[in-house]
């Protein structure tokens, strides 16, 4: 074998072990999905697969976009077996932040980050909605509610509630004593033409 092929092939290798380069294409119809790199301008892989926080007991989904950088680690300098490894920030897709926040922002502009300094978990859902789908939501915390609340089930409270403005409720409303339909009852039964008085029946205490 010549010589001179054999070191040629052997730094051939050697420099595909790790390569940057950034998402080509991307075929999500196939199972699982694959990826193209470009790593030079007239460079391009055959399709890789990409590497997924987990794939085991649980499995993590991020799928990558055109555009992002990405590192492919071939084993033996092969890149028919490179895996792709994201992601690396570049002009297109930069990333700026805190260093005491850690975040993640989707292209919509949706955004969860937390502020380790502040230690303040936010949430922002650029124009959509939040569900959460579970047997019992436990919340040890005050809660500051902006904004109209729906309910349907039943509602059990344990302490004291002030409300400014009016209350507004479908049936009858009662405390420890009565109800607003008992009291309406008595207020009835009082008959104030004949003047009657004491009334016929007492308001409970």
């Amino acid at each position: 074998m010549d010589i001179h092929y054999t070191v040629a092939e052997l730094q051939r290798r050697l420099a595909n072990l790790v390569r940057r380069g950034r998402i080509h294409s991307i075929d999500f119809e196939a199972s699982p999905p694959r990826c193209r790199v470009e790593l030079e301008p007239a460079l391009v892989t055959g399709w890789l697969l990409w590497s997924s926080g987990r794939a085991g007991t649980r499995s993590d989904w991020e799928p990558l976009t055109v555009g992002e950088g990405v590192l492919v680690l071939s084993p033996c300098g092969d890149l028919a077996q490179g895996v792709v490894m994201p992601a690396l920030p570049n002009a297109d897709n930069p990333v700026a932040g805190d260093e005491h926040v850690h975040s993640t922002v989707y292209a919509d502009g949706t955004t969860l980050k937390y502020d380790r300094n502040n230690k303040k978990l936010t949430l922002i859902i650029a124009g959509g909605d939040a569900q959460i789908d579970c047997n019992t939501l436990i919340i040890n915390a005050d809660i500051q509610h902006t904004g109209r609340h729906t309910q349907t089930g039943d509602f059990t409270q344990t302490g004291h509630q002030t409300v400014t403005g009016n209350i507004a409720a479908t049936g009858d409303v009662s405390d420890g004593k009565a109800s607003l339909q008992a009291d309406r009852d008595i207020y009835n039964l009082h008959d104030h033409a004949k003047a009657v008085s004491p009334p016929v029946k007492k308001m409970p205490s």
